[in-house]
C-alpha cells in the first residue's frame, strides 16, 4: 500500500480538501462555511462535513444556547493536514495562478 494513494482516497473527494482549508483558520459553523466556499450547495457541504467526521477529520461541537448551533473544527489529524495545504497552495500560486490571479497552466 502506498501512503500517498492511501491519503489521496481519505481526502480525494471533490469539497474535502477546501473544507480542511477553511477549517484550519479556526471553527466554523455551516452558514460560515457555506458563505466561503464558493459554489458548494448545502447538500454537498453537509455531507462533505459528515464524511470527514466519520473519518476523525472534523468534529461537529453542538452548542445547545438559544437557538441552539452546531460549531465544525478540525481533530488533531485533521490539523496535520495543515502543512500540506500550505504546501498546494503554494504550488498552484507558482505553477497555476498567474500574478493577475487568472488560472493558467506553467510547463517550465
Amino acid at each position: 500500500m502506498c501512503p500517498v494513494v492511501e491519503a489521496a482516497r481519505l481526502i480525494g473527494r471533490r469539497w474535502d480538501l477546501i473544507v480542511i482549508r477553511y477549517l484550519l483558520e479556526g471553527p466554523k459553523h455551516f452558514a460560515e462555511l457555506r458563505s466561503v466556499i464558493p459554489n458548494v450547495s448545502s447538500k454537498s457541504l453537509s455531507a462533505t462535513l459528515k464524511q470527514l467526521a466519520a473519518k476523525g477529520i472534523v468534529v461537529r461541537k453542538v452548542n445547545n444556547g438559544f437557538p441552539v448551533s452546531v460549531e465544525y473544527s478540525l481533530t488533531r489529524k485533521g490539523k496535520e493536514m495543515g502543512p500540506v495545504v500550505d504546501a498546494l497552495r503554494h504550488w498552484g500560486e507558482k505553477w497555476i495562478l498567474t500574478r493577475s490571479g487568472t488560472i493558467t497552466t506553467r510547463t517550465e
